[in-house]
């Protein structure tokens, strides 16, 4: 199931990947070595370990102060409003789009999302395959104890030890 999931989404994440590459080149090299150690699923893209998916709940005023770096959150769905709220930064953006993208220090900001409301569903084919209205964030994150834990592991280390209970075998090369 999870491996459709990120084939689904491969393409976009790949994007934003690129992005926090170019914009957050330190952290973004953090990331990557603890997501190699880290990873799981090999369809996962990366570089985050963590991904939460927020389904049509409204987000109150919090800090996410376990998290490592730069959080990513996406949205999709059929709503009206939902911006996103910077508090610290006394900032309102335009968060409203499925398919718009934050990348910020979501550890260090409280945040927010505005209120949203469901809007019609128009495309006949979802209608069929009876999607709801509503507002859906996807969260990506590496929290920053999981990404000091894995930093310095050789690839696949968590998936091949179980967390350190066994030795590392290294993955034969196909």
């Amino acid at each position: 199931m999870f491996q459709v999931f990120f084939v689904v989404v491969c393409p976009f994440h790949k994007g934003i990947r690129s992005v926090v590459q170019v914009a957050f080149p330190e952290e973004y090299l953090l990331y990557e070595k603890a997501f190699q150690a880290g990873v799981w699923e090999p369809a996962h893209p990366g570089p985050w370990l963590g991904r939460a998916v927020v389904w049509k709940l409204q987000v109150g005023p919090h800090r996410d102060g376990l998290d490592a770096g730069p959080a990513c959150i996406f949205n999709c769905g059929h709503y009206t409003g939902g911006e996103a709220i910077l508090i610290d930064l006394e900032a309102k953006l335009r968060y409203a789009k499925p398919g718009d993208v934050i990348i910020f220090f979501a550890g260090a900001v409280y945040h927010a999302v505005a209120p949203w409301l469901p809007a019609p569903v128009l495309d006949l084919r979802l209608q069929k395959a009876h999607i709801t209205a509503g507002r859906v964030s996807h969260v990506l994150f590496s929290p920053h104890a999981t990404v000091q834990r894995l930093h310095d592991k050789p690839y696949l280390w968590w998936k091949l030890t179980c967390d350190g209970k066994y030795p590392y075998i290294p993955p034969k090369q196909t």
